[in-house]
């Protein structure tokens, strides 16, 4: 029998009472802080170079827009991260089916290359030979 190791705190104490300090940011307040900067000169020519129609002259770009862009730049040279990370925030983030397992009879798993093979009643038997 497994003995559960002794809690520091008791029940409804928390391990940080004071919590996060009061005006401390996060990560994602620094990247939207960020992202909202203009983006260097440099970086708006080769912007316009490669986006006319979208960067005209004189026209500023926020970091985070040049960000979206280069997403687009990656998908279009073959990177299927960029691809994926553009139709999961566009089209939304395809749904995988899964199978219900109290529906079946038996499911076989294979462990260390040994099958075991698992009933509706979540009894495992190692000595059932894979048929």
């Amino acid at each position: 029998m497994r003995v559960k190791p002794p809690h520091q705190w008791k029940p409804g104490e928390s391990g940080n009472p004071k919590g996060r300090p009061k005006g401390s940011r996060s990560i994602s307040d620094y990247l939207r802080r960020f992202g909202e900067l203009d983006t260097p000169e440099q970086l708006r020519e080769k912007m316009r170079a490669m986006f006319p129609q979208v960067a005209r002259k004189g026209d500023k770009f926020t970091m985070e827009e040049a960000l979206w862009l280069s997403a687009y730049v990656h998908a279009i040279k073959g990177e299927s991260w960029a691809f994926n990370f553009i139709a999961d925030r566009t089209e939304g983030k395809a749904v995988q089916p899964t199978k219900d397992l109290t529906e079946s009879k038996d499911v076989e798993i294979v462990i260390g290359g040994r099958p075991f093979r698992v009933n509706n009643n979540h009894d495992t038997d190692a000595e059932t030979p894979r048929q």
